[in-house]
C-alpha cells in the first residue's frame, strides 16, 4: 500500500483516467487539484497517485497557490448526493396505526428537514424518493418544491425508475 497524504504543490495523476494536475487544497480524505487545462477539480485521496513525470511551468505556481490561509468556515462540497426514502414505512417516526390522513403531511415534514439539512451540509442537490403509487405524495412534493422556488426532474430512470425527483438546492 502506498502514503496518500499529499502535499499542496505536489504533482499526481488520477486513478483510471488522463487527468493530472498540481494539489492546491487538502481536508480530511478530501484533494483539490489545478489540472493542466486550468480547471480546479475535487478527489478523494484514494482517487490520486503521486505523478513525477508531469511537468508545470514555475510561473503557475505564483498563479494559482496562494499563501492566504483556505476560509475553514465555508462548507466543503460533499461528493455524494444524499439520497431519501419518503415511504412511509421507511421513516423513523412510522407508526402503523398512525391515521392516513397524517401520513403525507408528515412524509413532507421529513422532506422540508432533508433538504434543509443538505443545504446546510453544502449539497448542491437531493434525491427524494417517493415511489409511484397513486401519485399523492409526489404530486404534493413538487408542489411544495415549486413554492421554494427549487428547480426539480425526474431522477435518473435506470437507478430510481418514475419513483424519485432530484432537486437542485441552489
Amino acid at each position: 500500500m502506498w502514503d496518500n497524504n499529499f502535499e499542496i504543490g505536489e504533482q499526481v495523476k488520477v486513478i483510471d483516467d488522463n487527468t493530472v494536475g498540481v494539489v492546491i487544497r487538502t481536508s480530511g480524505n478530501h484533494v483539490w487539484i489545478a489540472t493542466e487545462s486550468g480547471f480546479d477539480e475535487q478527489y478523494l485521496k484514494h482517487q490520486l497517485i503521486r505523478h513525477e513525470s508531469l511537468h508545470i511551468p514555475d510561473e503557475f505556481f505564483s498563479n494559482s497557490i496562494s499563501p492566504t490561509p483556505i476560509d475553514s468556515t465555508r462548507p466543503i462540497k460533499p461528493i455524494e448526493t444524499p439520497v431519501v426514502d419518503l415511504h412511509y414505512g421507511h421513516l423513523d417516526a412510522y407508526d402503523k396505526n398512525m391515521p392516513k390522513n397524517r401520513i403525507l403531511p408528515m412524509q413532507l415534514r421529513v422532506a422540508e428537514r432533508a433538504c434543509e439539512e443538505a443545504l446546510a451540509e453544502g449539497h448542491d442537490k437531493i434525491i427524494l424518493i417517493h415511489g409511484k403509487g397513486t401519485g399523492k405524495l409526489e404530486a404534493a412534493l413538487k408542489a411544495w418544491l415549486d413554492e421554494r422556488g427549487w428547480k426539480h426532474y425526474d431522477a435518473d430512470f435506470a437507478k430510481y425508475k418514475l419513483g424519485a425527483t432530484e432537486v437542485e438546492l441552489r
